[in-house]
């Protein structure tokens, strides 16, 4: 490959005695072709260290500023008060799901394909009929039987 050529060319060089900079943003490379890594971050100088010293997260987290693993940092949001109440939900795909969301807060839907995650966000918002439960929004009851009865009830 041409990164294998240019790499046979950078190590000729080095035993030659020539000092090279390597200027990449793909990680792997400079793991295996360099022996220190300086790191700049918005045109400033961040840091330097060895190679063997460091590993892909840590190079990373001199990058970005932090930690990898807080690439979305958790915001502290007081949540206010209940906005939507699912109790006991059952529809087309959906069997006696109850969650409560507050003002604030975000809430996952997860679960593999076909587990009821898109019938689901149906039932709530009118496309697919409820056969049973309860949707409260903002204490308001609502059962909406179409997509424009959802948004008429404040379903977006």
């Amino acid at each position: 490959t041409e990164t294998e050529s240019l790499f046979k060319v950078i190590n000729e060089l080095r035993e030659q005695g020539c000092g090279i900079v390597y200027i990449s943003h793909r990680l792997k490379e400079i793991f295996e072709i360099c022996d220190d890594i300086t790191v700049l971050r918005d045109g400033k100088f961040i840091g330097e260290c060895r190679v063997a010293d460091t590993d892909e997260d840590g190079l990373i987290e001199m990058m970005v500023g932090r930690k990898l693993e807080e690439q979305y940092p958790r915001i502290d949001v007081k949540h206010g008060e209940t906005c939507l109440e699912v109790i006991g939900l059952t529809g087309s795909g959906v069997h006696d799901v109850s969650f409560t969301l507050k003002r604030g807060e975000i809430l996952g839907i997860s679960g593999l394909m076909g587990a009821g995650r898109t019938e689901l966000m149906k039932v709530i918002y009118g496309a697919l009929p409820s056969e049973h439960g309860v949707i409260n929004l903002d204490n308001k009851t609502i059962n909406p039987v179409s997509p424009q009865d959802g948004l008429a009830n404040g379903i977006a």
